[in-house]
């Protein structure tokens, strides 16, 4: 029949079905009001249509309750294939803003084929508060930055400190920590290992910054590694070019292993703008400490018997070795006595 009803209407009844809208007498229920279970049920598709005011929305859903496992909107789709949508929001008439797919994928900025990870952001994202990344599987998770342009330009992990209107000296700009742990009796979450970076002076045109590894050494996290202004220091921040600072015990301060091919060690002295080798201190399979002027001019050569060689391998407690014609003194000793002078 066709009716229009205006004004306030009140259906009620005592039977399930308060409203029943059938398609073509019994082709399929279209709208449905159960008084059983207070629901509404939509037989097709749901079309809500309307040009609201500034600052309305189209529609509302609104749980009242109060129950710790009260539900908003649950959408739920038979296919698990990756063009099915589960949910889909458009901006802009055509532009997807989100999709969950079939397959259980999440997209932002996305379409539904291009998506190949379970969770797919296209463009800027930012992020006001935590966000945890959890998995009970073997090396996961995993984070990768991917850039996929065909350049030389990489992917960027950024730490930025948004505090321009009061920079100081020494702000801290970004931090990894590594935890892990313990196990006294209940284990406290510890940790391990750090490295920071700080800007050590905010000056304009004059700024230096610094990065710091820390490891924990008997319950205390320790300066390892500081790289500051260009400077390294180790153990220490750097006064030099690089500081090495010793550990309170009586340890080495510095191990420097031989070549696997015949273990010689070997610390060469170069110019500033080029290769070129002006000296080094060399030691050799035979425990052989040798002093070189040049890349390859044995100058001075202690054995491991504490023979000295100069010139030449020492065969005796002290090896001169003079070649050709040369006038000058194999050695000369200079005594300045009150009296005179003694060659």
């Amino acid at each position: 029949f066709d009716e229009i009803i205006e004004g306030t209407q009140v259906i009620d009844v005592t039977s399930t079905e308060a409203l029943l809208v059938r398609k073509n007498g019994d082709g399929g229920d279209i709208f449905t009001v159960d008084t059983t279970n207070e629901d509404v049920a939509i037989g097709g598709s749901l079309v809500v249509s309307g040009d609201t005011g500034n600052g309305s929305y189209l529609g509302h859903i609104n749980n009242t309750g109060s129950q710790s496992e009260d539900n908003g909107l649950h959408i739920q789709i038979a296919s698990s294939g990756s063009g099915a949508h589960g949910l889909k929001v458009q901006t802009g008439g055509s532009a997807n803003a989100f999709i969950v797919s079939g397959d259980g994928k999440v997209g932002l900025g996305y379409s539904s084929s291009s998506m190949t990870e379970v969770f797919n952001v296209n463009g800027n994202s930012a992020f006001a508060g935590d966000v945890t990344i959890s998995s009970t599987s073997s090396n996961k998770p995993v984070l990768t930055l991917e850039n996929s342009n065909n350049d030389d330009s990489p992917a960027f992990l950024v730490f930025k400190k948004s505090n321009s209107g009061s920079a100081a000296d020494g702000d801290e700009v970004g931090q990894f920590q590594y935890k892990g742990f313990n196990d006294a009796g209940t284990p406290e979450l510890t940790t391990y290992a750090d490295n920071y970076m700080s800007a050590e002076d905010v000056s304009n045109g004059e700024e230096d910054g610094s990065m710091t590894f820390r490891t924990m050494k008997a319950g205390t996290l320790t300066s390892t590694l500081v790289l500051s202004s260009g400077d390294v220091g180790i153990g220490m921040t750097p006064a030099s070019r690089v500081s090495i600072k010793a550990n309170g015990d009586t340890s080495t301060v510095l191990d420097i292993h031989g070549r696997s091919s015949d273990d010689f060690a070997i610390i060469s002295f170069k110019e500033n703008a080029s290769q070129t080798v002006k000296g080094q201190i060399k030691v050799n399979a035979s425990d052989s400490m040798i002093f070189r002027t040049g890349p390859s001019t044995d100058a001075l050569t202690i054995d491991s018997s504490q023979k000295i060689g100069i010139g030449t391998t020492p065969s005796s407690l002290v090896h001169i070795n003079q070649t050709g014609a040369n006038t000058e003194r194999g050695l000369y000793v200079y005594r300045d006595l009150a009296s005179g002078s003694t060659n």
